[in-house]
């Protein structure tokens, strides 16, 4: 907890300053420090007992605006990410999955799915119509979805004892259809780029 608080507050100083002093050198040594500061993050988490990709996501978090401004480096790091670090995480989480848990849990996973876009719906759409206007179904719906954070919290109540592997396996799913779901729907009937209108 204390590297990711360490991480929270300096990292993004430190990391603008370096980034400036590693441009246009050989050998991707910004990826490297990025890829770096993942591995030792996850390494104190693992140690204390935590989910290795937390401290991963609040870096990604904090460190954002940094890589905003550095459009190379972020396509860099994005594409290392997806083709890299995510499968990891991902597969480990569906391994812990128990489809018989699934099938017998169905009916709470359609529950759970219809509260949290409810809630999620009455949360973003004030906001969205205000600030987005015409298109604040649209972002509704894709604000729906909580597909990391959700497998991240899910992983932490797995592994802590907290939940279960039925537990575990209903809120994975409802996760993943409420990423799912809401986003087909955003595509294809409220999408911006004409696809309804």
């Amino acid at each position: 907890m204390a590297a990711i608080i360490v991480a929270t507050l300096f990292v993004r100083r430190i990391l603008r300053w370096l980034l400036a002093k590693l441009r246009n050198r050989g050998g991707e040594p910004e990826v490297k420090l990025i890829l770096l500061l993942i591995i030792a993050l996850g390494a104190c988490a693992e140690a204390a007992g935590e989910q290795a990709v937390l401290p991963a996501y609040i870096l990604g978090l904090v460190v954002a605006n940094v890589l905003s401004e550095n459009k190379v480096v972020l396509l860099k790091v994005r594409t290392m990410a997806l083709a890299f670090l995510t499968h990891f995480f991902f597969i480990n989480a569906g391994i812990n999955v128990s489809l018989n848990e699934v099938v017998a849990g169905a009916v709470l996973i359609a529950v759970l799915f219809g509260v949290k876009v409810i809630f999620k719906f009455i949360g973003v759409f004030p906001l969205s119509r205000k600030f987005v206007g015409k298109d604040s179904i649209y972002t509704t719906l894709l604000m729906s979805t909580g597909l990391t954070f959700g497998t991240i919290s899910a992983q932490y109540g797995l592994t802590s004892g907290i939940i279960d592997q039925m537990q575990f396996s209903i809120i994975i799913m409802v996760v993943i259809i409420t990423a799912i779901i809401p986003t087909i729907v955003a595509e294809k009937w409220y999408s911006p780029m004409g696809n309804n209108q």
